[in-house]
């Protein structure tokens, strides 16, 4: 394999010195990688590499428009178990859409107590409150007048 500087491509060594320039197309566990991405795999975790100069079918030079494979395989890393299971994670989260509600129960009806203020001693003071009570339950007298 002949690395050239001037396309940043690889090419078959004999084909290269003959004129060729048709580059070599690589693989990484089987799925196709450009020359850059070459960079980024570490030379430790290399466990084979094959050389392919032909294509008996051409299926792989006539899409990749290549001359050659270089396929490179990386030792199978063994996957570590989780730390944390699924449903430890799901528990330490909050319930979406979910409201604790506690009632306290059925509260007997009570009477709403109302301070007289229509004594005599209330009328010759101006009321100055700021929040009156207001009791819709108005019943008309026969003479016609409201009480309240």
């Amino acid at each position: 394999i002949t690395y050239d500087p001037q396309t940043l491509k690889y090419y078959v060594s004999r084909d290269y010195n003959a004129g060729g320039r048709t580059p070599v197309q690589f693989f990484l566990n089987g799925m196709a990688i450009d020359e850059p991405g070459l960079n980024s795999i570490n030379v430790a975790d290399i466990e084979g590499i094959e050389i392919f100069l032909r294509d008996e079918l051409g299926t792989v030079s006539r899409m990749y428009q290549n001359n050659g494979v270089v396929s490179i395989y990386t030792k199978k890393v063994e996957a570590k178990k989780p730390r944390m299971s699924l449903s430890e994670i799901e528990s330490m989260l909050p319930k979406s859409n979910v409201i604790d509600m506690y009632p306290l129960g059925y509260i007997k009806e009570r009477k709403f107590y109302v301070p007289k203020y229509d004594t005599p001693e209330r009328k010759a003071v101006n009321d100055l409150r700021t929040t009156i009570y207001w009791n819709p339950k108005v019943s008309i007298t026969e003479t016609g007048e409201a009480a309240i």
